[in-house]
């Protein structure tokens, strides 16, 4: 059977091929070709028997493949602690990795990583560890001006700007926006700003709050705010989102809410919202392929509340 002998195998590990072979027990070229292991990338092997789609490892081969570049986008998120931003791991479609060559480069797409020739200024190119990625700043311009919309732009930088530790504010992400004039995207960058916030908990959640303010012109509402009973003090929730004059709530539905316990949970926190005289509308992934009936549902939910006299509930930190 084959075996890389005493190479070490951690949980996630990838390496350059000609620099394992010349490690102290090394496989030999004839075991490197055998099942145990296998090819990433030009130059670039793995241990067979781990996740391979598993996200670190996707970036930590990418950086061995492509040395002195500095991966962007999604990666780049990911290496800053934006876990969400995981490539598409566990889904259908498997995200590729972008690295940016600057200006004057010239690579070409290969197997799942593709190059951008972009400016890179001083700044925005920084270590995480040993690898090589793009700034949290330049990272959140780059995922929301290239996303499809600006409901996923909002997403995709509140995960930069909730990540832990903390690597990016609004106001540096506004200032950082401001320096890029001329660059494309950049409008769709610029109108993220007002929308944005790191109280947000999930990507849909912030998709969520886009098409409550932009779409349904609704006003800006509250992020997970503490909401209490009037009366009791009994503390009813965290609503992903409220708007405090006409007590509308907006709750996003996760794949986990289909467990029966989670299901049952959220129902019986429905039901205390709405006894204390708040009005809640309830959304999932499907309703995001439907934008129009869910603009109408949030204006309609929004109706509904202000025309509720019921207000026994208040705020709370």
């Amino acid at each position: 059977m084959e075996n890389p002998g005493p190479v070490p195998r951690p949980k996630v590990a990838s390496w350059r091929a000609s620099e394992l072979l010349l490690t102290p027990n090394a496989p030999s070229r004839h075991e490197l070709a055998g099942t145990n292991w296998v090819r990433l990338h030009k130059g670039v092997v793995a241990w067979a028997h781990q996740e391979l789609a598993a996200p670190a490892l996707r970036i930590r081969a990418a950086a061995q493949a492509v040395p002195g570049a500095a991966l962007g986008m999604w990666a780049a998120a990911y290496a800053h602690g934006a876990r969400e931003l995981d490539g598409g791991y566990g889904r259908d479609q498997i995200e590729p990795i972008t690295f940016c060559l600057g200006e004057s480069g010239t690579k070409r797409p290969r197997n799942g990583l593709v190059p951008i020739r972009t400016r890179l200024d001083e700044g925005d190119v920084v270590k995480v560890g040993d690898l090589t990625v793009t700034s949290p700043a330049r990272t959140a311009f780059d995922l929301a001006r290239s996303a499809k919309s600006l409901q996923w732009a909002v997403a995709d930088v509140d995960c930069l700007l909730r990540a832990r530790p903390r690597v990016l504010t609004v106001a540096q992400f506004a200032e950082y926006v401001d320096t890029k004039r001329g660059f494309t995207g950049v409008a769709q960058a610029r109108a993220c700003i007002p929308l944005l916030s790191p109280l947000s908990r999930s990507r849909p959640e912030s998709a969520l709050r886009v098409i409550w303010v932009v779409d349904a012109g609704l006003p800006m509402p509250l992020v997970n705010p503490k909401v209490f009973h009037r009366i009791t003090g009994r503390l009813l929730g965290l609503p992903d989102a409220l708007d405090a004059e006409s007590g509308l709530v907006g709750e996003y539905d996760g794949a986990q809410h289909r467990d029966l316990q989670n299901h049952s949970d959220d129902n019986i926190r429905e039901e205390a919202f709405e006894d204390a005289g708040l009005t809640v509308v309830r959304v999932t992934a499907v309703d995001f392929r439907t934008p129009e009936q869910l603009v109408r549902r949030l204006q309609a939910g929004y109706a509904r509340a202000r025309r509720n006299p019921l207000r026994n509930w208040f705020l709370g930190s």
